[in-house]
């Protein structure tokens, strides 16, 4: 039987034991990033990994951890971003495979890569409830054919690609065509 190590009273198979155990925490709980991209920001912490499997706390950790990877590789105000939309809106896993489909990324392809999430945005399970939304709030150009998205408090009057204006919309409803005031 081992001796114990001076000063801890634990015996040196006793402390491998426990110390295999911290490192199996540590690796549930995880950590990644940075990668030598010269940003100073500290690595994203992993929370979904450390809860059961299966359960619903498990899948609000991971969409957790998803929203801060893409916050972190695409930080976007532009309200003709996609990415930014859907991000903003909580369609977590949608932005995650747009963006990582459409730039390269560092911490949201490898928060995806470690929870088995496809890059595929028609993949995710809120891709109808996504594209619902794109119908509703998205405003495309006649010049250029790209979108712009409203919300519940503003309108855009001009495109935000092109600068093209936009077709008028109801104040009411937000159909350019309306029987609001009929």
């Amino acid at each position: 039987m081992g001796r114990s190590a001076p000063g801890t009273g634990t015996s040196p198979d006793r402390r491998q034991r426990e110390k295999g155990r911290q490192m199996r925490i540590v690796a549930l709980k995880g950590r990644i990033g940075p990668w030598g991209d010269n940003r100073d920001d500290e690595p994203l912490e992993l929370h979904g990994a450390a809860a059961l499997e299966g359960s619903g706390d498990r899948a609000y950790r991971i969409m957790r951890d998803l929203r801060e990877a893409v916050h972190r590789d695409h930080s976007c105000e532009d309200r003709g971003c996609d990415i930014r939309e859907a991000a903003e809106a909580g369609f977590d896993q949608v932005a995650a495979a747009m963006l990582v489909g459409s730039v390269e990324t560092d911490y949201t392809a490898r928060v995806m890569r470690i929870y088995g999430l496809r890059p595929d945005p028609t993949a995710a399970p809120e891709w109808d409830a996504w594209c619902d939304h794109h119908a509703e709030w998205g405003r495309e150009c006649n010049a250029c054919g790209g979108f712009t998205y409203a919300d519940e408090l503003w309108e855009p009057t001009e495109c935000a690609h092109c600068g093209a204006l936009l077709e008028a919309r109801c104040d009411v409803c937000h159909r350019a065509e309306c029987d609001c005031w009929d």
